[in-house]
């Protein structure tokens, strides 16, 4: 034992069992015994416990990892019509979140030919670009506002263009002759 461990108790050994076997995991036993998760994990392997198999669900049994079957794609995308998180359906699945996440962007891809029609979920509209052209502020030095066809590129004016050519300056150097 280390020198600033404290033993584990009789009445804590009986907690843990007690509620391993009613299905907590080893994060809420440690918190309700006080104690570090991997001290408690490792006094429980040490008296033989193990973590309870996960809580049945309707998720049909993974058959190989990386692949996903007909009744796998058809109940991702049940769950995801019902709102349940990427994680959610992954607990339920016995998968990662990730695998989830691809697995439904790759049924709502429009040139897909998954196993399950997916009508359900559908990819996210994507937002439409604003109008390159509009009002911005000169950057050529006499920081008026005018009208830019592109807003991104041209940010000087005519007016301090004009004044740049008239020093005879390069435009990368020319800012108030």
């Amino acid at each position: 034992m280390k020198k600033n461990a404290i033993a584990f108790t009789a009445a804590e050994d009986a907690t843990i069992l007690q509620l391993l076997a009613a299905g907590q995991t080893w994060q809420e036993i440690a918190l309700a015994l006080g104690r570090l998760r991997t001290s408690v994990t490792n006094r429980g392997r040490r008296l033989g416990a193990t973590v309870a198999p996960p809580a049945a669900t309707d998720a049909p049994p993974r058959h190989q990892r990386g692949r996903f079957s007909p009744a796998e794609d058809a109940f991702i995308v049940q769950r995801r019509a019902a709102g349940n998180t990427y994680g959610e359906i992954a607990r339920a699945m016995q998968c990662s979140p990730s695998a989830i996440a691809d697995r439904v962007r790759l049924l709502a891809s429009p040139g897909a030919q998954p196993a399950v029609q997916i009508q359900a979920v559908r990819a996210a509209p994507r937002p439409r670009v604003a109008p390159l052209g509009g009002e911005v502020r000169c950057l050529g030095g006499c920081g008026g506002r005018f009208h830019s066809p592109d807003r991104l590129r041209i940010r000087i004016c005519p007016r301090c263009k004009a004044d740049a050519n008239r020093c005879a300056l390069p435009e990368a150097y020319a800012v108030g002759c």
